[in-house]
């Protein structure tokens, strides 16, 4: 090959090269991501709630451009907890506007979950509590440049569980009325979706336990599920609550499909005081 083919082969592939950055770089993208400051743990809040965090993207391309967007979620304490990556995404020429939201790449064919917290996160429907960074990425798709980054912040937090009032204490264990049939009360929590279901055992406590280990492992006495109602009494059609035996209460919260929303609430403990034998 002459020196001639030799230096017009080069400066077709100097100019080929130039004409791609060209292309890759004729366009002005800005990203703007917005979170609400405290997030929902659910996963399928994040599928199926637009407002939670959302990317603003305003693009000014001199010819169509083709590139793909990455997500990350990252914890302050973990790292990288999941990633997702979208399908092509196609800006035209000019200016143009799109809101890209969670409900979208958390239903993106990629959506992946760091393997140590894979089985966790899949089988409670929740990401861990804690402080959060999400970065969105395009990339271009023929070179995977760069096209524009931005990240922004949010906390995820459960919220607290149930205040339980009656019957019993966290502390001592009392009854205070001669009741065979108490009325169970306590406060619901602070949740905006609805409705939220409480789960509610009631167990005995045997002799050398207390009242956190009786709920945890032995068999319920009595349990119900309450749809957004916050006290029921005692059934006359249950076990009875038998004079002098020692019972301890505790609820936990689930969403309609079944995940919890808060961690347990506290343990009462109580001593039936009614003479239920004759």
């Amino acid at each position: 090959m002459n020196y001639t083919a030799k230096l017009s082969l080069t400066l077709l592939f100097v100019f080929s090269f130039f004409g791609i950055q060209a292309q890759i770089s004729n366009i002005n993208l800005t990203i703007d991501p917005i979170c609400q400051p405290n997030c929902s743990p659910f996963i399928y809040h994040w599928q199926s709630d637009p407002s939670l965090c959302s990317a603003f993207i305003n693009s000014d391309a001199q010819e169509p451009i083709q590139a793909i967007l990455q997500v990350s979620i990252i914890e302050e304490n973990i790292g990288q907890i999941a990633f997702a990556e979208s399908e092509i995404i196609e800006f035209p020429q000019g200016p143009n506007q799109m809101v890209i939201n969670n409900s979208n790449y958390f239903n993106y064919e990629v959506l992946e979950y760091l393997p140590e917290y894979e089985d966790i996160i899949l089988t409670t429907g929740t990401l861990p509590e804690g402080s959060y960074e999400i970065c969105y990425t395009f990339l271009h798709v023929q070179s995977g440049e760069l096209l524009g980054e931005n990240c922004t912040y949010f906390d995820i937090l459960f919220p607290d569980p149930p205040q339980l009032i009656y019957p019993g204490s966290f502390d001592s264990p009392f009854l205070t009325e001669e009741n065979q049939f108490p009325n169970f009360q306590f406060s619901p929590i602070n949740y905006s979706s609805s409705p939220v279901y409480y789960q509610i055992k009631v167990a005995e406590v045997l002799e050398n336990q207390n009242k956190q280990e009786a709920f945890e492992i032995n068999p319920a006495h009595y349990e119900t599920l309450l749809i957004d109602q916050y006290s029921f009494i005692y059934p006359e059609d249950a076990f009875p609550l038998e004079t002098g035996h020692t019972y301890c209460w505790g609820i936990v919260t689930l969403n309609p499909e079944g995940f919890p929303i808060t961690q347990l609430s506290e343990v009462f403990g109580f001593v039936s005081n009614f003479d239920n034998s004759y």
